[in-house]
């Protein structure tokens, strides 16, 4: 299916299933650029959130850490939710075409406020994050930057009141984790570093 969805009194473009809009979910999102153990533990934890929970998986599909989390998704049988800043008819960032169609494909839902012909301008990936924060029930950063884009995001969910975590390893050498530290000192986010940590933040969503 394709067409446009009423969302929160604005009406998004769509192909896919809109109605996950509708369900709860959680958005996993992160650096484009992480590091070889953030990728890999991204991967990890988005699998379990899948397993505990069964919700969506939201993703701004970047690469990087949003395109491990969809892919983790797709690969535990749950569908994504796919918030793109261009047109369903000129995906970015390219090289995740064929992602796209396997979202589609397997159930899920391709999301953006521009309909075909808009292009692709840096101030829609911070709507695009901004409509991320709001469709998902909760936030969860694998590795980010202080100044990185996800920041927009956790921003945007801490003010609609949404449920913020990261990943917070005890040794954090190995990449930046800048923002995962400001998400916790100033907009509360709970550190995720091992499973139970994982079920009790899941169990206040």
């Amino acid at each position: 299916m394709e067409g446009t969805y009423t969302f929160r009194d604005r009406e998004v473009y769509y192909r896919g299933d809109p109605t996950l809009l509708e369900r709860p979910s959680i958005a996993v999102i992160g650096t484009r650029h992480p590091s070889e153990r953030s990728r890999e533990v991204g991967y990890r934890l988005t699998k379990k959130i899948c397993e505990l929970t069964g919700m969506p998986i939201v993703t701004g599909l970047a690469i990087g850490c949003d395109t491990i989390a969809a892919r983790a998704a797709l690969d535990a049988g749950i569908p994504v939710i796919a918030v793109l800043p261009s047109s369903l008819t000129d995906i970015y960032p390219r090289s995740n075409w064929e992602l796209v169609e396997e979202i589609v494909r397997k159930g899920g839902c391709l999301i953006s406020e521009y309909g075909p012909g808009s292009d692709v301008q840096k101030w829609k990936f911070i709507v695009r994050d901004r409509l991320m924060a709001e469709i998902a029930s909760a936030v969860i950063a694998v590795e980010c930057r202080e100044e990185g884009g996800t920041m927009h995001t956790v921003k945007a969910a801490h003010r609609l009141g949404r449920k913020t975590g990261c990943w917070m390893p005890a040794d954090t050498s190995f990449g930046d984790f800048s923002g995962n530290r400001r998400m916790i000192a100033e907009y509360g986010a709970a550190a995720i570093d091992h499973t139970d940590r994982l079920k009790e933040f899941l169990d206040t969503i």
